[in-house]
């Protein structure tokens, strides 16, 4: 198999192991039972595990296709929603993606037209920059998050036992705050996401 083995083909068997075994438990000794070779075989083409999980995360980047939108506001809505879908197709894909390195230029296109988008609505290189960033960062940690509630790892949310903790006669807004905090995830994000959105168009001259 090594004759034939390429980055592709490495980073299409550690996403297998990724939905197998979680994120720790993609390893160089994983990969390469799954792909039926020896450790060693793999970094003929990667120099280390740390790249192989930079080159799955600019698979995930490639994977982000924002659809024509009209204005700055949407392009961001669009933006945060279409990263959160990315992530969640794989297991633990919010951690996988959270600090990797892009290793592909090709990707620099897709990023300059957003960039270019908020210029030209008013907004300074660095505001654009920092929205952007504002949105990413959310979206990744509400994934995390999110995908490590799903797991089961933190145990089951269990209303009775909130209340037990948290009686509403001492706390009642942090009671009362149940609803929101443990609602569902699609309009946690959403709630959040408008508020990140709305927040950035106050920086708008």
């Amino acid at each position: 198999m090594r004759g034939s083995l390429s980055v592709p083909v490495i980073v299409d068997a550690a996403f297998v192991v990724l939905e197998n075994a979680g994120l720790s438990g993609v390893t160089a000794r994983a990969v390469a039972a799954q792909l039926g070779v020896r450790p060693s075989a793999l970094y003929h083409h990667l120099p280390d595990m740390a790249t192989l999980l930079d080159q799955m995360a600019t698979a995930m980047r490639r994977d982000l296709v924002l659809q024509p939108v009209t204005g700055w506001r949407e392009l961001l809505l669009e933006t945060g929603r279409v990263l959160r879908r990315a992530l969640l197709a794989h297991r633990d894909g919010g951690r996988l993606f959270a600090g990797r390195r892009l290793r592909d230029p090709s990707l620099l296109t897709a990023m300059e037209e957003p960039l270019r988008t908020l210029v030209e609505a008013g907004f300074s290189l660095e505001q654009a920059v920092t929205a952007l960033q504002a949105v990413r960062d959310l979206t990744i940690g509400f994934v995390i998050e999110e995908q490590h509630r799903a797991s089961g790892e933190s145990g089951e949310y269990d209303p009775e036992l909130r209340r037990l903790l948290v009686p509403v006669e001492r706390y009642p807004l942090t009671a009362a705050a149940s609803e929101p905090l443990f609602g569902p995830p699609d309009q946690r994000f959403e709630n959040e996401l408008g508020l990140v959105v709305a927040g950035v168009g106050t920086h708008l001259p």
